[in-house]
């Protein structure tokens, strides 16, 4: 989490959060706050642009397991960490037994401790990670939901979020932002624009370097269709039926 008087932005894991990061911490003129990366807001204050990242969940899964084969990540460290570093082959086949292995319910502890079984059978792994950001005390209430209606509530609710930007689309939704809403806390707006459109990626995994096709398939985007049904009804109306090709910021 980035905390300045007037913006607050919420790290989402493998959407480009490294690269607004960047951009924020060179061009912001307000004061930073104290922070810790991919941390939560306990406090919502009603006069702060509150905005994190989404992504197309297919190309998110597939980013996150490439990352893993890297040796890198969050999900990688706990995998590993109980004896399951076996998961990780940089095939076709490995991210599939991967993808089958973690969107299992039963499985959802290796992912986080605050993602239980219960809450897996309702939500999958990428939805639970953005919405912890995007709802008040979502990592904590939502641990006694019991029912689709109940967790309906609660994102009604408690999400706070002014906007989202798309992995997909992310140099030009920044750049709007810049423009708008954040025009006022931007140092110098035309060098922020050019800063935008000429810094490379960062943090790509070495992995994510093989095509897309290979791990995005009718298997692997059912699969995810069935979980991850509060990010394609949000932000992508309905799973594609297409191979999914993004950029890495």
């Amino acid at each position: 989490m980035l905390m300045y008087n007037t913006v607050c932005y919420l790290q989402n894991h493998k959407t480009g959060s490294t690269f607004v990061d960047a951009f924020l911490l060179e061009h912001c003129k307000e004061p930073l706050r104290p922070y810790h990366k991919h941390s939560v807001v306990i406090t919502h204050e009603p006069k702060v642009f509150y905005f994190t990242n989404v992504r197309e969940p297919v190309a998110l899964y597939r980013s996150l397991y490439a990352y893993g084969v890297d040796g890198r990540g969050e999900v990688y460290e706990r995998l590993c960490a109980h004896g399951r570093a076996d998961l990780y082959t940089a095939t076709p086949d490995g991210f599939t037994r991967w993808l089958t292995f973690i969107l299992a319910p039963q499985n959802a502890p290796y992912l986080h401790p605050a993602y239980t079984p219960a809450l897996a059978s309702m939500l999958g792994f990428m939805s639970w990670r953005f919405l912890r950001l995007a709802c008040l005390h979502f990592q904590k209430n939502a641990l006694s939901i019991s029912s689709g209606a109940q967790l309906a509530t609660l994102i009604r609710t408690t999400y706070f979020m002014s906007t989202v930007l798309r992995q997909e689309t992310l140099r030009a939704d920044l750049a709007a932002l810049v423009t708008h809403q954040l025009k006022h806390a931007i140092r110098d707006v035309p060098a922020a624009l050019a800063w935008i459109t000429h810094t490379a990626n960062v943090n790509t995994s070495s992995a994510s370097e093989r095509p897309t096709s290979d791990f995005d398939t009718a298997a692997t985007r059912e699969l995810i269709a069935a979980r991850e049904v509060f990010l394609y009804e949000t932000f992508y109306n309905t799973p594609s039926n297409e191979t999914v090709t993004t950029t890495e910021p």
